[in-house]
């Protein structure tokens, strides 16, 4: 009798046991099909699954933790769903936007593809207008080139991974001979301007100038409103 209590009193622990670990795996599962069906509706692209997944997801299955992306409101699935279909229209209307993206824009996932890096405004830190001055033979004067956007640190960014998601957008710009209506906002897709990006302050700066006083204009009006949430700084080339 005491041997078949003991026995029963064993099955009713590994029982309690087997149903707790059981709840702990579906509440991980569950966090993790959440996190891969958020990444795939916004980006447009299957989580991958990799070792970044365990750590974190250090650089976001691969990706760029951009906060958009993997904290999306409501808006920004919206967006990022136009974007793409936007994308995808002007991909089977033209083979240079086909060829622009296979020779600019490989190895970048579909989301940083179709969207211009400065959509994620909650991970800008900083805009300013740019100033440069100009010699001539009685002296000098002070003109407006353009503007500077800094980026924060933001997890899975590196300097090349931002230098080859502007040059991407960039060529699809050109491609596209600047028309382009769902990046209105990306001082990239104008005619005629040239972008450098460098680190600094911790995070990575995009500059972007033009030499038509035109053109620097909409560059202004493009990232004043990028801005518009963040801080704003001057800013005076040698």
């Amino acid at each position: 009798m005491v041997m078949l209590l003991e026995r029963c009193l064993f099955c009713l622990f590994s029982l309690s046991a087997c149903a707790a670990n059981a709840g702990s795996s579906t509440y991980a599962a569950n966090g993790v099909r959440e996190a891969r069906s958020t990444h795939q509706a916004v980006t447009g692209a299957p989580y991958a699954s990799t070792e970044a997944e365990a750590d974190n997801r250090a650089v976001c299955g691969g990706t760029i933790c951009w906060t958009s992306a993997w904290n999306p409101t409501a808006r920004d699935a919206e967006q990022a769903a136009e974007h793409r279909t936007a994308a995808a229209k002007r991909r089977v209307a033209t083979g240079a936007m086909r060829e622009a993206e296979a020779a600019a824009c490989s190895g970048i996932d579909s989301g940083d593809r179709d969207m211009s890096p400065f959509y994620h405004r909650e991970d800008i830190a900083f805009i300013g207008q740019l100033t440069e001055k100009v010699r001539t033979g009685k002296g000098s004067f002070l003109r407006t080139s353009g503007a500077r956007v800094q980026f924060q640190p933001v997890r899975g960014l590196t300097i090349e991974r931002l230098k080859n998601r502007v040059a991407c957008q960039i060529a699809r710009a050109a491609a596209a001979d600047y028309v382009m209506p769902e990046l209105q906002y990306c001082p990239l897709t104008l005619r005629g301007i040239d972008a450098r990006v460098f680190a600094a302050g911790g995070g990575f700066t995009v500059e972007i100038t033009a030499d038509d006083a035109e053109i620097v204009d909409e560059i202004l009006k493009r990232t004043s409103v990028l801005g518009s949430s963040t801080n704003t700084l001057d800013f005076v080339s040698p």
